[in-house]
């Protein structure tokens, strides 16, 4: 717990104590901090012997697989998120009209297709 002074000390009003907790995840995840100062949380807290080893075991539930099983499933992968992406730009297209000119004729206004006059009876533009 920490204590925290709410008054100047001249006054003769008790300090709180507030216990002061953070969640974790919340320190980590902190957008406002960078990769570095989120290690340095813990080496400033813990010292330098919390930082994890950089080794990580093989995972026993994920089956070894082959480098053309590999290459097979990211071109199969590959496929389908192009035409994913495809059809999402297609959809996006049908929803709003384009904004550089291009649309549907039916949102353009009807123009009289009366033919005016605008010479003087001489030929000349008035």
């Amino acid at each position: 717990m920490g204590v925290i002074g709410l008054a100047a000390p001249e006054d003769n009003v008790k300090e709180a104590e507030l216990p002061f907790t953070q969640n974790l995840s919340a320190v980590l995840s902190d957008p406002g901090r960078s990769r570095s100062e989120v290690n340095t949380f813990f080496t400033r807290h813990w010292g330098d012997s919390f930082v994890p080893p950089t080794t990580i075991p093989r995972s026993t539930l994920i089956p070894p697989i082959s480098d053309q099983q590999f290459v097979a499933h990211q071109k199969n992968t590959g496929k389908v998120y192009k035409r994913y992406h495809a059809t999402k730009r297609a959809l996006a297209a049908l929803q709003q009209p384009s904004t550089c000119g291009e649309g549907d004729s039916d949102d353009l206004p009807l123009v009289s297709t009366k033919v005016y006059d605008v010479t003087d009876g001489e030929g000349d533009i008035r």
